[in-house]
């Protein structure tokens, strides 16, 4: 099955070629939040969304999987810029019963799976809750993937060297809008980036030194202080991140497609 995210578009009978496959359904998970001086509220969204991507064609190497992008949930847990105009946070209880909701209608038959992508730290909060709480009400396993953190040992590296996040997020916004052929907004961020000039604004040490070390609520004291201009970060690095992500994931999703069958043959 060639993998299409508009879902509405699609008709039912067309959600998988061989009615016997395994339905894997890829939901990437964004959020509106202000990024700094340059990047667009929906940055986290896009790279979730191009991710998804990538993952869905690593799924397409998998013997009997049919994998399914379905449409972005683009509202998150922020509390970190939730001061700032422009950042929707939502509360995460909330998303959480929505993620459920979401697994239930989609893992409603036997021989289906649902990945949840993100990349947005806060939604973790909910994420990871959500999918321990579905497994024990349903016996049925989601399977969570942070592809910015998940692979970062590997590839960090030799993608970005030794550039900080925000020329990383950077990077990877401007390679998830050539992935989702968005050039529009492509050029208005290198526009709007082009009029930035590299920044960095420090964090107060007693918190960057907590949240080294720790876990504690904050809230950032500028807009700035999220993700910093990086007008120079480079497209063709955060390709070579998403490919390094394809080549990773279809080991991941082997063994998914291995615990979901195993589950099934134990209910």
């Amino acid at each position: 099955m060639k993998h299409h995210t508009d879902i509405t578009s699609r008709q039912w009978h067309d959600t998988a070629d061989d009615p016997g496959c395994l339905l894997l359904y890829i939901l990437p998970v964004g959020n509106e939040e202000v990024h700094g001086p340059c990047l667009p509220l929906g940055t986290d969204t896009w790279i979730a969304q191009a991710f998804a991507e990538t993952c869905c064609q690593a799924a397409e190497t998998v013997d009997g999987v049919c994998p399914l992008v379905l449409p972005p949930l683009p509202y998150g847990y922020s509390p970190t810029t939730a001061p700032f105009d422009g950042t929707i946070s939502v509360e995460p209880r909330v998303l959480a019963k929505l993620l459920k909701g979401i697994a239930r209608a989609a893992l409603r038959r036997e021989r289906t799976g649902l990945m949840v992508i993100s990349i947005h730290g806060g939604n973790e909060l909910f994420i990871c809750p959500a999918i321990h709480e579905f497994r024990d009400e349903t016996g049925k396993p989601m399977l969570y993937v942070n592809p910015y953190k998940t692979f970062a040992s590997d590839l960090d590296l030799a993608c970005f060297a030794n550039a900080d996040n925000s020329t990383k997020e950077t990077a990877l916004l401007r390679a998830a809008l050539t992935i989702l052929n968005k050039p529009a907004i492509l050029d208005a961020l290198t526009r709007e980036a082009n009029s930035c000039f590299d920044q960095a604004h420090s964090r107060p040490e007693a918190l960057t030194r907590l949240r080294e070390r720790t876990s504690i609520p904050f809230c950032y004291e500028s807009e700035e202080q999220h993700i910093a201009s990086r007008p120079k970060a480079s497209t063709q690095a955060g390709l070579r991140y998403y490919d390094g992500v394809r080549e990773k994931m279809v080991q991941i999703v082997q063994d998914y497609v291995t615990v979901l069958q195993a589950g099934e043959k134990n209910r």
